[in-house]
């Protein structure tokens, strides 16, 4: 009679350990290595997320600290501001363009002028 191979020996896929899983079920060997494998897929998924998110919050706190002000776009740069990222976007009736950001908007005018105001 030949033996029986048993199907809960298993290799886990983080640290590549050998183990028996106690249920069918089990892919990792720990709650340590399920934790480190499924954290790195949240990482992962949310890099790009972050990464806007510090954008916005940097362009926030630059118009925070200039408040209401009209102001040269190039200026506005050298500060850090990156004009690609807002948190959306109005035309008004005359067709003019609100850029928000959070509860700030900046518009531009004439000769690289950009009017930047509190959301009223």
């Amino acid at each position: 009679m030949a033996k029986s191979k048993d199907n809960r020996k298993r290799r886990c896929p983080e640290c590549e350990k050998k183990f028996k899983a106690n249920r069918l079920d089990m892919k990792f060997c720990s709650r340590k290595c399920r934790n480190r494998c499924n954290n790195r897929k949240v990482r992962i998924i949310n890099a790009d997320t972050i990464s806007i998110d510090t954008i916005l919050h940097r362009n926030y706190q630059i118009l925070k600290n200039i408040g209401k002000a009209k102001m040269s776009r190039g200026a506005l740069s050298e500060l850090g501001f990156n004009f690609h990222y807002f948190t959306h976007l109005q035309k008004t009736e005359k067709g003019i363009s609100l850029f928000f950001l959070y509860h700030f908007y900046y518009t531009f005018g004439k000769g690289n002028i950009v009017f930047i105001s509190p959301k009223e």
